[in-house]
């Protein structure tokens, strides 16, 4: 493996080197466009106002839902079915007068286990509301009369009771005060769409209608497609980013746009202030990055005419522990590699122009910012054994290939035969990002 300093010293460009560079890569050395931009955002979450709510309100709300503040009675039941309702009274009497008890009843019917006790079960969990009504209408070790339920006739038996809890109310206040502000904020949420619509439409500036709405005004001075500002950093406080990242680029400085509906059910209202379009960087502004780039540029360079050399040299008979002395590195031997698996130093492409070169052979490959020099020297063959996983694997992904082939040649060909033609860019700008 060639390293960098196999490359020796790369002395300092000059200036005319470095401008050379710097024209053929330019590309990597552009600044994005970045945008100005006021944002206004009404979100049910923030617009929520718990400390509104009465107490008469949360009280009728925590009646209405009471089970929702505790853990439910639960009851383990037992059944046993009967062919008609004469059987299950004859059964019901016999265990009434303790002639026989309900175990004698359950294993002269042949019922027991699952069949016998159907759980520990709170009444919502019995779909048989007949049943259920029954089951919950019990004392602990009681026996009902017979049951007509989905299933046949049945005699019911609770042997165990668990009570149900619930949380008082100003446990769970907090909670019910918090849920009721939030339904009635998201209730209100088209009305104050349409109210700051109107001020929009009066030419209001967003600023004026977030002071006399109380609402928070983002100021956002740069920031790219990608949410980030000059620095590289992330910019805060952008509102569902995925959203307004997408309309801020579409639209244009003094542009009547239609507000943006969130995720989250709310809405985000939008004016681009500035735009600073989308430029190369000049070379002073970016020359410790060309340089940097140069060198590196230079080392690959020096390390591949190197490589190609050893790679002659292995060809033309040397071995590669004789080589290798020259560069002063040792020699590594790679076993077990596959097509398309990266091992060690050796990245997937490197790897496959292995599987590319002749057994005997040798070649060299780009290895990051090292370079490999290598010497095939044997390959083998695995043999191929039906429904093993690896040939399932095969199979699925040879499967998967041909299907998506089959269903693009299908969709391509019917949409030439109908004429229809889709243009992706224009789609993407009418819907991209919009909830």
């Amino acid at each position: 493996m060639l390293t960098p300093s196999v490359a020796g010293e790369i002395p300092a460009p000059t200036e005319d080197e470095l401008k050379t560079w710097y024209e053929a890569n330019k590309s990597g050395f552009r600044a994005p466009e970045f945008r100005a931009a006021t944002l206004l955002m009404i979100d049910p979450e923030a617009m929520a106002k718990p400390e509104a709510i009465t107490e008469a309100d949360g009280k009728a709300a925590y009646e209405l839902n009471k089970g929702r503040y505790g853990s439910p009675e639960k009851r383990t039941i037992q059944q046993i079915v009967f062919p008609d309702a004469t059987a299950a009274e004859a059964a019901r009497k016999a265990i009434e007068d303790g002639s026989k008890t309900f175990e004698a009843v359950a294993e002269e019917r042949r019922t027991g286990g699952t069949d016998l006790t159907l759980g520990t079960l709170t009444k919502a969990e019995l779909f048989d509301k007949v049943v259920a009504d029954a089951a919950f209408a019990l004392p602990e070790g009681g026996v009902s009369p017979p049951v007509q339920g989905r299933f046949g006739t049945v005699l019911l038996r609770v042997t165990k009771i668990e009570p149900g809890t619930v949380k008082p109310f100003e446990e769970v206040e907090g909670e019910i005060r918090k849920t009721l502000a939030l339904s009635r904020a998201r209730d209100a949420m088209e009305t104050t769409r349409d109210a700051i619509e109107d001020q929009r439409a009066g030419a209001k500036p967003l600023a004026d209608i977030a002071t006399e709405r109380g609402l928070k005004l983002v100021t956002v001075k740069a920031v790219d497609p990608q949410g980030k500002g000059p620095d590289g950093q992330r910019v805060a406080d952008i509102p569902d980013p995925d959203t307004t990242l997408p309309a801020l680029f579409r639209a244009e400085i003094g542009g009547d746009n239609e507000p943006l509906r969130t995720k989250s059910g709310g809405y985000v209202w939008y004016d681009v202030t500035g735009i600073d379009a989308a430029h190369d960087k000049p070379l002073d502004e970016v020359r410790d990055g060309v340089r940097a780039g140069w060198t590196a540029a230079e080392i690959a360079k020096r390390l591949q005419a190197k490589g190609r050399e050893l790679a002659e040299k292995l060809n033309g008979g040397a071995t590669i522990e004789a080589v290798s002395p020259e560069v002063g590195v040792n020699t590594q031997e790679a076993q077990d590699l596959a097509r398309n698996q990266a091992k060690d130093m050796l990245t997937a492409d490197d790897v496959n122009l292995i599987f590319a070169t002749p057994v005997g052979k040798a070649g060299t490959a780009a290895a990051g910012d090292s370079r490999a020099v290598f010497k095939v020297t044997a390959a083998t063959m695995p043999a191929f054994v039906v429904d093993t996983q690896a040939d399932k694997t095969i199979t699925k992904n040879f499967q998967a290939a041909l299907a998506d082939d089959v269903l693009s040649q299908y969709i391509s060909e019917v949409q030439k035969n109908a004429g229809v033609k889709i243009d992706q860019a224009a789609l993407r700008r009418a819907i991209g990002g919009e909830y």
